[in-house]
């Protein structure tokens, strides 16, 4: 049983990390704007990892990221369906899985300050998860063992309950005469 469980465990412990792109960018707003920052195009589900720093004095800014598809109704200010949204804050950090492979925009938005210009850095990395491993076959000798090796447990098992169900039906008829 051991032998069976062995590469499961082995597996489990390996890290499971795909590609990872970073970008840092020092972005400059003036008063009552927004920056619209298109992203990579996701070709797979990934992890989004935004951190920004606000250089200014009193500067705040949020991060909205929203899907492409989204982008005119943020521009026109109806109603949009956003992937992530901050507070307006002076630094802050946001971790957010995309299951959905597609386009997105991330949105630095300064519309809160209505007088005054904002300075900040920005830090965006994307881990794509990895793919799912290839299936493969086993060797004939591999396919035999494994096979074998689940007949022979089968056949234990199957042995060992048979005798206690045998045991103990033996002696209920005998009890029962």
């Amino acid at each position: 049983m051991l032998l069976i469980l062995a590469p499961l465990v082995l597996a489990a412990g390996q890290p499971a990390s795909g590609p990872r792109l970073e970008a840092s960018r020092f972005l400059r707003l003036g008063p009552a704007q927004y920056k619209a920052i298109e992203i990579p195009p996701l070709n797979r589900p990934a992890t989004v990892n935004l951190q920004y720093q606000v250089l200014s004095e009193l500067g705040q800014v949020r991060l909205v990221l929203i899907p492409q598809s989204e982008e005119e109704r943020f521009q026109l200010g109806s109603p949009y369906q956003a992937v992530l949204s901050t507070p307006f804050q002076r630094a802050g950090s946001v971790v957010k899985h995309l299951e959905r492979p597609g386009r997105y925009i991330l949105i630095v938005d300064n519309r809160q300050q209505l007088h005054l210009a904002t300075e900040l850095q920005l830090r965006l990395a994307i881990d794509y998860d990895p793919p799912p491993p290839a299936a493969r076959m086993l060797s004939r000798q591999r396919r035999w063992v494994v096979v074998g090796s689940s007949l022979g447990v089968f056949f234990a098992i199957s042995l060992v309950a048979g005798r206690k169900l045998w045991r103990a039906s033996a002696w209920g008829q005998t009890r029962n005469c």
